[in-house]
């Protein structure tokens, strides 16, 4: 194994060695042990994978629709210069508006549960894909484009010789960051509107003082975090593998 392989692996056995230790020294049920919290994820074993499904089913719902809907807009942005000097500012001040402040507006909006956490998660994780969608389109290579039109070539020899090569690393590199940001979403939808989910069961159990079981559900969330995380990544180097094109370093992380 190579000194880079090697390096996060260290820093994470580090840490949660440190954790233990500290947790037996302070002594404190405000922060427990690795070895409490593992016992009370044993026992809740049934609880914690039921939730985390929940929260997961709206992380991606959200992805989806955000890659969507950042597709769509980001082709007319890209299409017609007009659109995105209009839209653009107003992404702006979506982006740098707190997203707590927008959560209240969605369930106002939204009355079902379910899609309210997908609906903010959507609305998070939206900006770094626009931006990879248009900034992909806007450098493609529009002399090729209307070479290939002149020569009458067929739609999917544009797409997949022109349109995907431009856009593909940029919104395989802002999905990475999308992922994130949609679990953070539908985490903080649960958080604020009681139902089902991850940040639901982490309200419930620091109100009833059951404190490993919400460092449990917390860990629960890092090990979605990470799933996601590598899924995404897997999916980048699928995607510009079958398109024969060498892996861009990372844009948005």
């Amino acid at each position: 194994m190579s000194l880079r392989r090697a390096a996060p692996l260290v820093v994470i056995v580090s840490s949660l060695l440190a954790w233990e230790a500290a947790a037996r020294l302070i002594d404190t049920p405000f922060f427990p042990p690795l070895t409490t919290i593992a016992e009370h994820a044993v026992a809740n074993w049934a609880l914690l994978c039921q939730e985390a499904f929940s929260t997961a089913k709206s992380t991606i719902f959200g992805l989806a629709i955000a890659v969507v809907a950042a597709g769509a807009i980001g082709i007319a942005m890209a299409a017609v210069p007009l659109a995105h000097s209009a839209l653009m500012p107003i992404m702006v001040a979506a982006q740098v508006t707190p997203k707590i402040a927008l959560a209240p507006v969605v369930f106002l909006w939204v009355q079902d549960a379910g899609a309210t956490k997908a609906v903010l998660a959507a609305v998070i994780s939206f900006f770094p894909l626009i931006l990879a969608f248009d900034t992909g389109l806007r450098q493609s290579d529009r002399r090729m484009a209307e070479l290939l039109s002149v020569l009458n070539a067929t739609l999917r020899f544009r797409v997949f010789h022109v349109l995907l090569p431009s856009i593909a690393p940029w919104v395989l590199s802002a999905l990475k960051l999308a992922v994130i940001y949609s679990l953070l979403g539908a985490i903080t939808a649960e958080f604020l509107r009681p139902g089902s989910g991850l940040g639901d069961l982490i309200v419930k159990a620091e109100a009833q003082l059951k404190y490993p079981l919400m460092f449990a559900a917390v860990l629960t969330c890092t090990t979605l975090g990470f799933l996601g995380w590598g899924l995404a990544v897997f999916v980048e180097r699928l995607f510009l593998r079958l398109l024969g094109m060498p892996r861009r370093e990372d844009l948005y992380a």
